[in-house]
């Protein structure tokens, strides 16, 4: 051991270099390593929201969503009502969506347009390319906007929830 120690004393380039190579080795570890640690694996029927959305994502899983799918599209005097938008929330935060084509998504929870007789059902916040909106809105405490985004293949890639003040 100590004749190698003595070689690397004795030639700076060496030093140098292995040097390099220790610092390389730790900086790689320390980026690696976090990502190798255990940990809770996200929940394959965990609701699509990321974290950039505006306002929060909704949390409350539906109990009973058959009742929740019909319920969603309740409205009074040409508004979702609270109990509409409630029921909203419970189910995109319970139906997976990512992956499923256009045509899937309105055979899994209807489509917007066709389904309610809100006089709010168009989008509040504007959108761009290929998106199914769905808007659930009172007119007097807000409601929200969820953007089915898809990709070039049709394919939903995003759930977006846009709270509405």
């Amino acid at each position: 051991m100590c004749k190698i120690v003595d070689t690397i004393r004795d030639r700076p380039l060496l030093r140098v270099s292995l040097s390099l190579l220790v610092v390389t080795a730790v900086t790689v570890g320390v980026v690696l390593w976090p990502s190798k640690l255990p940990g809770p694996e996200p929940a394959a029927d965990a609701p699509d929201f990321n974290s950039d959305d505006y306002g929060t994502s909704p949390d409350a899983r539906s109990d009973d969503l058959a009742a929740d799918l019909k319920l969603m599209w309740q409205t009074a005097r040409g508004a979702s009502t609270p109990q509409a938008i409630h029921a909203a929330e419970r189910v995109f935060a319970t139906v997976k969506l990512v992956g499923l084509t256009r045509q899937e998504v309105k055979d899994r929870i209807g489509d917007a347009k066709a389904f309610t007789d809100s006089q709010y059902n168009f989008p509040f916040y504007p959108t761009t390319g290929p998106v199914l909106v769905y808007r659930f809105d009172n007119g007097a405490w807000g409601g929200g906007q969820y953007n089915v985004r898809f990709d070039p293949d049709d394919r939903v890639i995003r759930v977006q929830y846009l709270m509405i003040e």
